[in-house]
This record gives C-alpha cells, structure tokens and sequence, in this order.
C-alpha cells in the first residue's frame, strides 16, 4: 500500500514532469523538487493476519525512479523466504530481519531501511512483503480425521473441529458389535458386487470380466472369482470334450461321403453316356447285345452306390444333429446354473443393503446424545495446554487437542 505522505511527492513529481514537457525551463523545475521515496509496503492487519514463525513471506524490493516514472525491481534479490523458529528471516544485503509478531508493513519498512543503508543508493528502495502460506493447524485426538488442516483468518476451534470430520463419537458399552457388523456389511456387499460382475461375464460367454469401480485394492477377491471363472470354463469343457470330439470325427465322416458322392455322380454321367453309346451302335448293328447289358448293368451298380451314400450321409446328419443337441443340452444347462447363481447373488445384495441400512441406523441412534468436550490448544510460543470455548480463534501452527469429558 503506498504511505499517504509517499502518495502526495508521488503526484507531485507526476505534475512537475507534466509541466515540464511543455516548458524550455523543465530541468530547472525537475530540480526544485526533493527526492521522492516510495514505499510499497503490506496493510496494516489485524492481529490474525500478523506474521508469524513459519509464515512464508513474498518480498519485492527495487528502486522508483520519479522522473522516468518507472520502477525497476531487483530481481536477484526478490523472492520468498520463511520465518524462522526465532521469529526473524534473512534477506540478501540486509541481513537477519525481525518479522513474527509484527505487521507486514511494518516488516516492509525495516526491510527497506536495512537494504538503503546496505546498497548506498541515494533514495530508499521499495519494499512489498506479503504473507504467503501459513503453518497448518494440527487436530488431535477424539476428531474423525485428526491431522493438519489449512489455516485461515478467522479460524476457531469449532471450525477446526468441523473441518478435521467432526467428533468422533464412542459407542456405549455393548454396542462395539455395530461397528463390526458394518465392516462384515460393506466386506459382503464388495463380494457380492464382484461375483455378480463375474456371473454376468459367464452369461454373456466372456473368458474375463471387470472388476466393480468400489472394489478398491481388493485383488486377492478378484483373484479368488477369476479362480471361480476358470474352473466353471474348464467344467464346462470337459462336459462337452467328447461330444464335441464325436462331432469333429462325424464332420470328416461326412465330407468324406460327400467327395465320394461327387465321385460316384461322375461315375453315373460317364456311365449314362457310355450305355447311350451302345445302343446307338446296337441300332445300327454294329455292336453287340451282351456290350449294351454289361453298360447297363454297370451304370445300375453306381446308381445303387449312390442310394447307399445318400443313405449314410442322412444318417450322419441325424447322428451330428443329436450330438449338437446334446451339447447345446449341456451349455444350457450350465447357463441356467450361472442364471439361478445370479439370481441368488442379486437377492443376497439386496438383503445386505438391507442390513447396512439398519445397522446404520442403530449406530445413528447409538450416537444421537450430545456429547460434552473439552478442547485445549498448544501454540508455538507456549508449550502448556490452555483449556479453549469452540469461538476462540486459533493462530497458524496452533496444535488443538479435542477430548470427551469422560476422558
């Protein structure tokens, strides 16, 4: 923020250089007007926003130059650094600076004095300093996740306490049981979502399937149902092994009937054409009867052969349509095995969401009276726990301890 009395000189040089560039005299008048120091500096805070032991500390430091009206910042030194357990910080050219305690604008003063009197520059540098991040509060004891929470201003102990989960509430004697019922609850609830998972997979014929988002690093129950999925496969296969052998050997069998059929037709054409011959030339007398019966007789031969193939080939057809029956027979009855184990996997879900339901339930209930606390907090610079009422604003790096009245 810049200083009041900074501000004015600001605007004064901003007006005489204004001046200046319509007037022959500007040099003369530019040297009328003092040394201009302009300090940038942090707000005045309030007691909170103070700086303290472990604060992170963003600092600028450079020189204004009021008659180019430019400021030119000393990057080699400007940076961030941290406070100190003694409650200083050091700085480049300036040395050890106290810091916790004070406000940043004040800090920011300091700073720019030690670093004027350090540079030898004929005006004092400008100096910003900004706290940055601020030590964690850390919340221990009866919270339902005590550790560090981010501070900021205007912090109090019930905030604290609310950020860090809440309390965390005991049980009455005897109802310690809940809590396990639950665990037994969601561990069944994540079993059953991975075999319906499974299930579904062997339905659909898949070889894997995908384990449920809420699974977690649960591998080893994934590798149990992949165990589960493997030998149900494997069942399957050797059900149906020597059907589906029997089927391969009956496909031969038929593709050999076919090729001999093919044959035997060939042999039934050329056979055809061979007895028209004859009796072409028994017409015209110049074969015999005995060469016509013997073509004849032989062509009734190939035609009997081909009754017998297509005979044997229908009954191979028979034979392979029972086989696949029989087989389609097994994988089905296997699918409804995988069906009825769905069903029973979908109805044990809903039970268990019953059950988690209302063990919920009875914890809620086992834990709706109000609960009594006593809260006390250990800050940096006193060691001693001090009893504190959930408005009392907590500093940076404050460590609170929430207990029950019982303990």
């Amino acid at each position: 923020m810049i200083k009041p009395a900074s501000t004015l000189r600001f605007c004064s040089v901003g007006l005489v250089a204004a001046l200046a560039a319509h007037s022959t005299d500007a040099q003369t008048q530019l040297a009328a007007v003092p040394d201009t120091t302009v300090q940038i500096v942090g707000t005045k805070s309030a007691p909170d926003a103070r700086i303290g032991v472990g604060d992170s500390l963003t600092v600028r430091a450079g020189l204004w130059d009021a008659v180019t009206a430019s400021y030119t910042e000393w990057a080699g030194i400007s940076g961030t650094v941290q406070v100190q357990p003694d409650g200083y910080f050091m700085f480049p050219m300036a040395g050890r600076i106290p810091a916790a305690g004070r406000d940043p604008a004040d800090v920011a003063d300091a700073l720019a004095e030690a670093l004027h009197s350090s540079s030898g520059s004929a005006s004092a540098p400008s100096v910003s300093v900004e706290i940055g991040a601020r030590p964690p509060v850390t919340v221990s004891g009866h919270v339902m996740t005590p550790g560090d929470i981010v501070y900021r201003p205007g912090l109090t102990v019930r905030q604290a306490v609310a950020m860090a989960g809440g309390v965390f509430r005991t049980m009455p004697d005897g109802e310690f049981g809940l809590f396990a019922r639950e665990a037994r609850t969601r561990e069944g609830l994540l079993r059953v979502d991975l075999r319906i998972a499974r299930l579904e997979a062997e339905l659909d014929e898949a070889t894997d399937f995908t384990a449920p988002a809420n699974l977690g690093t649960r591998s080893d129950l994934v590798a149990i149902e992949r165990q589960i999925m493997q030998a149900r496969a494997e069942t399957l296969a050797d059900r149906t092994k020597s059907i589906d052998t029997l089927i391969d050997v009956l496909n031969q069998v038929a593709d050999g009937l076919v090729r001999q059929s093919d044959l035997i037709a060939a042999d039934i054409a050329r056979a055809e054409e061979d007895a028209a011959r004859r009796q072409d030339l028994l017409d015209r007398g110049l074969a015999r009867a005995n060469d016509l019966s013997s073509a004849e007789a032989r062509l009734s031969g190939l035609r009997l052969r081909e009754i017998d193939l297509t005979t044997q080939r229908l009954t191979l057809e028979q034979d392979l349509s029972k086989a696949r029956e029989r087989r389609d027979a097994l994988r089905q009855d296997m699918k409804l095995e995988i069906l009825n184990d769905l069903s029973a996997a979908r109805d044990r879900r809903r039970d268990l969401e019953l059950e988690e339901t209302l063990v919920s339930a009875s914890r809620l209930d086992s834990q709706s009276g109000p609960v009594s606390l006593r809260t006390s907090r250990v800050s940096a610079d006193d060691p001693t726990p001090r009893a504190v009422q959930p408005e009392t604003p907590l500093n940076p790096g404050d460590t609170l301890i929430v207990a029950t009245a019982n303990d």
